[in-house]
């Protein structure tokens, strides 16, 4: 085990051991197979995270990640199963209440799961609107924190606000350790000001990649262009998508790269069109002027990165 998850799952060390009745994965895997069929109907929030742990596959299941949609928001974003317990308290009375940034109980989230499941299932053929995101008006959030980066080294990018502890994960597609943690501020003013204070690297859009319409590798694509632009300088990330179109229509893609300030001249500098081995045609790059009040943004820090974001 690399990493125990112990700020969100409650696990340490001494809970998977023999002595303490720890058991081995194909025997919980048969435990939970033996008590359902196919017909099972399985209820619980964003199960697709415990299936893939099981590898097992169940397709009869009532998902409150699913059920529950976000106003305004596109069919991708989903409400964590805590800022549906608070949403929701007022329409159910039984949902108990939970003590903020302690970690997850896997009976207590199930239990949230079928009551949530149980009043849509009570309303209908009525259903939930969409829900508000949960807004937390004083804090900022902090990710990507590079490990080896001190408490005091964040702090000083938030003189006005308390940093917590930074609390580390390990991200296993990338097999790197990320940390996060949160800011709080004594007002919300307070904390917008300090968002719209930071240092941030600057967005650059690419494309269209015209040479690359057929190729669907997408990691292998920005990892090409991430190999690019780092000629330049500092680069935080890139992303690699395509424009919705009507259906039938295809498009090439389009990549959105963050970079340091100093790379974003040295771009400017190199002109807006370049091209590279991987890609002989032609592809525009501009740089994009983000509004400081952005609620997300990459922030520089010494010889890395991290993101810091409100809601």
């Amino acid at each position: 085990v690399l990493d125990y998850r112990t700020s969100v799952s409650g696990v340490e060390a001494h809970h998977l051991t023999n002595e303490n009745g720890a058991l081995p994965f194909e025997v919980v895997q048969e435990q939970v197979l033996s008590m359902i069929s196919p017909d099972t109907i399985l209820v619980g929030h964003a199960l697709q995270n415990d299936l893939k742990a099981l590898k097992i596959v169940h397709t009869k299941v009532v998902d409150t990640a699913l059920l529950f949609k976000v106003h305004g928001k596109t069919d991708w974003q989903k409400h964590k199963l805590r800022s549906l317990v608070s949403l929701m308290r007022q329409k159910i009375a039984t949902l108990e209440h939970f003590t903020a940034d302690t970690p997850h109980d896997s009976r207590q989230d199930a239990d949230w799961a079928l009551k949530l499941a149980l009043y849509e299932a009570s309303i209908y053929p009525k259903m939930t609107a969409p829900l508000k995101l949960q807004t937390f008006p004083r804090k900022i959030f902090i990710s990507e924190i590079p490990k080896g980066t001190t408490r005091q080294e964040v702090q000083a990018l938030f003189r006005g606000g308390v940093v917590s502890d930074i609390v580390y994960q390990l991200q296993s597609d990338i097999n790197e350790w990320h940390g996060r943690a949160t800011v709080l501020f004594p007002s919300q003013a307070e904390r917008d000001s300090a968002i719209s204070a930071l240092a941030r690297f600057a967005c650059v859009h690419a494309g269209p990649f015209r040479d690359w319409s057929t190729r669907k590798d997408v990691p292998k694509m920005q990892a090409e262009l991430e190999a690019y632009f780092s000629r330049y300088g500092r680069v935080a990330g890139c992303r690699v998508f395509r424009l919705r179109t009507a259906p039938g229509m295809s498009t090439s893609p389009v990549a959105q790269i963050n970079c340091h300030p100093a790379t974003a001249r040295a771009l400017l500098e190199a002109g807006d069109l370049h091209n590279m081995a991987t890609h002989r045609g032609f592809f525009k790059v501009k740089i994009v002027e983000e509004e400081a009040t952005k609620k997300r943004c990459t922030v520089p820090l010494n010889n890395g990165h991290f993101v810091a974001k409100v809601q």
